[in-house]
């Protein structure tokens, strides 16, 4: 739980008035039994949705639980379960394993997330499905790309999403490496995933000024010569801020194990602002990306 006070308008009458207690923020390694249960009916509604219901079933038998297909449940009548019955089995399993293992429900969004056996409608609805969900509990977290992410203000999430649909697949990459690092919930890289939002930047300032062998500072250096105009201040404040997380990212200023969840996080978002405002300004400078 965090201490921030949830917006008043957000507040059930019962919960304005005091006749109830009014809910708390999760933080983003919390999740409440009322957030628990809406993420299951959710994945339960959202896979019951999938063409190829069997197989999907399957894959999260074999390869989620880790059991063997010969072992696969049946119901009461000698039916296979279905993929609905099969995603309640899974919750009533966790449920049975306690609190310890109440973050795997996020595993299994992102695992089914991720099968070949769902289509990009599919992913789509997943997604936004369980934002709501996370929204209307107050969590810390959202759904970016595919992972559940400690990141839960609209506006951050905007600007990565929009960084990571650019028009360079390497940027993208690099930018869903390190959201993919920043959110392992087993073994986060708060190193490495600050490295890769700041090669994001890096690779696009490259291709903008057409020089794959200049380092973010040179290419900075070279941007005026493109017709992109970037005021002084904000070239020296990026190039202070990439001094800053290379020191960070290539020799550990500070110690790695000293790097947080909010400081990859602030890397992210922040590396994900710049590549979308120097997107538009190349473009606005005929650049072609």
């Amino acid at each position: 739980m965090t201490d921030d006070p949830i917006p008043h308008e957000r507040l059930t009458f019962s919960q304005r008035y005091g006749l109830v207690p009014a809910p708390t923020v999760l933080s983003y390694k919390d999740i409440s039994r009322e957030l628990w249960v809406d993420l299951f009916n959710t994945l339960q509604r959202i896979c019951s949705e999938v063409i190829r219901k069997e197989d999907l079933a399957e894959e999260i038998w074999m390869h989620f639980h880790h059991e063997p297909i010969s072992d696969y449940p049946y119901d009461s009548w000698g039916h296979a379960l279905s993929i609905g019955q099969l995603v309640n089995y899974t919750r009533e399993s966790l449920d049975r394993e306690g609190r310890t293992c109440s973050a795997r429900v996020y595993d299994l969004i992102e695992f089914v997330y991720s099968t070949i056996f769902f289509m990009d409608r599919n992913r789509q609805s997943l997604q936004q499905n369980v934002n709501e969900d996370f929204a209307r509990n107050f969590a810390s977290v959202k759904m970016i790309d595919g992972f559940v992410t400690p990141i839960s203000d609209e506006e951050q999430a905007r600007e990565i999403e929009m960084a990571m649909q650019g028009p360079l697949s390497e940027v993208n990459s690099q930018l869903h490496t390190a959201l993919e690092l920043l959110a392992d919930r087993d073994q986060p890289n708060y190193r490495d995933s600050i490295k890769n939002s700041v090669s994001a930047v890096e690779s696009l300032c490259k291709h903008i000024v057409g020089d794959r062998k200049a380092t973010l500072e040179d290419a900075l250096k070279k941007m005026e010569a493109t017709a992109i105009p970037i005021h002084p201040a904000l070239k020296d404040a990026f190039r202070k801020f990439y001094a800053y997380a290379g020191d960070v990212a290539r020799h550990g200023l500070m110690g790695s194990d000293n790097l947080d969840v909010e400081d990859a996080r602030h890397m992210l978002v922040t590396c994900s602002a710049f590549i979308n405002y120097l997107v538009v300004k190349a473009d606005k400078a005929g650049i072609q990306l």
